[in-house]
């Protein structure tokens, strides 16, 4: 792999050629280790900007200073660099940097780039190369299965929803062949989740809606401080890995027993928590409440219900048993008609 075989196959012209070069020698220390940070970003003073903000594309000659860093960086340049090939999660679309990462895991010989190198190349599962790559090495070589193991797990919605498919088999391949050394519990239910396969519903941890919505009992204190009429009693600690457990929650002067975690969400004007409830005469109970009106939505949902997600303007409630089927076994609550059916009322 040389410079000028790579200029030629990124299609890179004589003037991107000088200018990305010029730019390299000049690079300082500290610049260096800023532009590896985050290859998709400008470094300007102390805040980084997205490349597509500042010119459209990513230019040429940005790719020659990364050309310049995969073959003359150090080792530890040269890490982070596989690493940023292997990350994009912020850009819109893959950029052309297929030739790079293909022709580097072609050559190199370091296990560590190996395996970065590896979750790059499958950004272009949809080139021949890279599917033949997979091929000759998803079965008898533990790093790429890694590297692939990795993309499965890291890979952002907007790219993977265009090989699904795909992605299922290699998944399911990767655990026909791998599944003693590939023993990383919370990725393998992350994948399994994300592909939309079934789970178990003890794999689902309440954990996992705190995250999104930030929504804890600090939430309740800060809107109690704000003046609204809702506060908690009696808060005993933590339930499935940070989630409140909260055996009281007074809104508008009515009293919610033994309330549980739950997405938090705001919109234009509206914000909302959602919760499931537990009462002697009502059991389990999932409702919507209005934090600006302190208005309590029934949602009309008897059970156990574990409120899940809110994307789309829609919340995703969890309702099956023992396997959840993302498909079949959730229930969406339109926010706008939850609004409209409730203003009727």
């Amino acid at each position: 792999m040389t410079k000028e075989d790579l200029y030629i196959k990124l299609g890179i012209g004589e003037e991107d050629i000088q200018k990305g070069e010029s730019q390299f020698e000049t690079f300082s220390t500290e610049l260096r280790k800023k532009f590896l940070s985050d290859i998709y970003a400008e470094y300007q003073g102390q805040f980084f900007k997205s490349l597509d903000y500042i010119y459209g594309e990513y230019p040429d000659s940005r790719k020659v200073i990364l050309i310049n860093f995969a073959i003359e960086g150090s080792q530890e340049e040269k890490q982070r660099l596989a690493n940023g090939l292997s990350n994009p999660y912020d850009n819109k679309k893959i950029e052309d940097l297929f030739h790079l990462t293909y022709e580097w895991i072609n050559e190199t010989n370091d296990l560590r780039l190996f395996e970065s190198l590896s979750r790059g190349l499958m950004f272009y599962i949809d080139r021949f190369e890279a599917q033949e790559f997979l091929e000759n090495h998803l079965e008898n070589k533990f790093e790429f299965a890694k590297g692939v193991f990795s993309w499965l797990y890291i890979q952002p919605n907007w790219f993977r929803e265009k090989y699904r498919k795909q992605e299922i088999e290699i998944w399911r391949r990767l655990q026909n062949k791998w599944s003693s050394k590939l023993t990383d519990e919370f990725k393998i239910r992350e994948i399994n989740k994300s592909l939309g396969l079934d789970i178990d519903k003890n794999e689902i941890w309440l954990h996992e809606i705190e995250n999104p919505w930030n929504y804890s009992d600090n939430v309740i204190r800060q809107l109690s401080d704000s003046g609204l009429d809702i506060r908690i009693d009696g808060y005993i600690g933590e339930f499935a890995m940070g989630s409140p457990l909260i055996t009281s929650l007074f809104l508008n002067g009515r009293t919610l027993n033994k309330s549980f975690g739950g997405p938090f969400v705001a919109d234009d004007e509206n914000a909302y928590l959602c919760c499931t409830t537990f009462s002697r005469e009502e059991g389990f109970q999932l409702v919507l409440l209005d934090l600006e009106s302190t208005e309590i939505i029934d949602l009309k949902r008897k059970g156990i219900c574990t409120p899940y997600k809110f994307e789309n303007g829609e919340f995703v409630i969890i309702v099956g048993n023992d396997k959840i089927d993302f498909d079949k076994n959730t229930v969406r609550y339109n926010l706008k008609e939850i609004k409209t059916t409730h203003n009727k009322m």
